[in-house]
């Protein structure tokens, strides 16, 4: 087990690597002047080659890439063009609304898909499967933006209910997190359809039946708790979709959290800023499959044999 661990993490490593890789080469390829987007056409040639020279933008392509490395291993990130502030400090003070945003969006799909695909199996072939079924897949269909856009314009413009922007308090995370949800909830509803179906027809149930216990706690209190790993998996690998979908909706709903930094980042040109979200992100994705794998052995002592 002990290399196996040891192999995930440098596989993480490694991936990590060629990620942060391609995005330096990426903001560095892409047209435009970072300083320009910074200071407008209003500037002397000898003031605009000056920051260039501060923000290191006139060394050799190479000289960046190893300063930009160097920086990541010893956690300075540089500092923000536009905000003069360090990188770090930025992450730091965006990073709490986004993980509230995402931990809620998580609880509100995860309680709304076993609910739902608990339903859906009982009633498997009835007008209520069906009315599931569709409402699924009609939501997993519609772009998060669009629907946080018809949230604003019904619970908040409509019925003012809820505020249509910002950060601050309990209520401004409800309708972003129930955006980014509604993306996720079909893809755990019918996983979790298949598998209660799946896990029915196992011996254990049967033996369960047999013995005359209700359907409900079989479902709820055995069932389940057989596909929690499965579950985990396919969370974990729908976080980068859930994250993506994050810079957008922050925008969209003007939360302050990681991808609203982002977004912004990127209308600036601020490349010290940009690199350092994409550092950020990279990692603690990488770290959470490295960890789900990890968690794996534990939990399942097959995987150490089959791995």
């Amino acid at each position: 087990m002990t290399k196996y661990i040891f192999k995930r993490i440098l596989y993480g490593i490694v991936t990590i690597f060629i990620v942060l890789t391609i995005a330096f080469l990426i903001l560095h390829i892409i047209p435009g002047d970072p300083v320009k987007a910074l200071t407008g056409i209003f500037l002397t040639e000898e003031a605009y080659q000056r920051m260039r020279e501060t923000f290191g933008l006139n060394d050799p392509l190479m000289i960046q890439y190893l300063n930009y490395i160097k920086g990541i291993v010893t956690g300075h990130l540089g500092h923000s063009l536009r905000q003069k502030q360090p990188v770090t400090i930025l992450l730091i003070q965006y990073l709490p609304n986004t993980i509230k945003l995402v931990a809620f969006t998580l609880l509100i799909a995860v309680v709304s898909s076993i609910l739902l695909g608990v339903a859906s199996y009982k009633k498997k072939g009835t007008f209520i499967d069906r009315i599931i079924l569709f409402f699924t897949m009609t939501f997993q269909s519609l772009p998060n933006f669009w629907l946080g856009v018809i949230f604003i314009l019904f619970f908040a413009v409509e019925l003012k209910i809820l505020p249509p922007l910002g950060s601050k308090g309990f209520k401004t995370i409800i309708m972003p997190s129930f955006a980014l949800a509604l993306g996720l909830i079909p893809v755990l509803v019918r996983f979790i359809r298949y598998k209660i179906g799946e896990i029915m027809m196992e011996e254990f149930v049967l033996s369960l039946r047999s013995r005359g216990i209700r359907e409900n706690i079989i479902i709820y209190k055995h069932v389940l708790k057989n596909i929690t790993i499965p579950l985990i998996t396919i969370i974990s690998q729908q976080l980068g979709n859930l994250l993506a979908g994050a810079f957008i909706i922050e925008r969209v709903f003007n939360y302050k959290g990681i991808g609203f930094l982002g977004i912004m980042a990127a209308t600036d040109r601020d490349y010290p800023l940009l690199q350092g979200i994409v550092v950020f992100v990279a990692i603690i994705f990488i770290s959470i499959n490295i960890i789900t794998d990890i968690f794996y052995t534990f939990i399942d002592p097959r995987v150490k044999y089959t791995r």
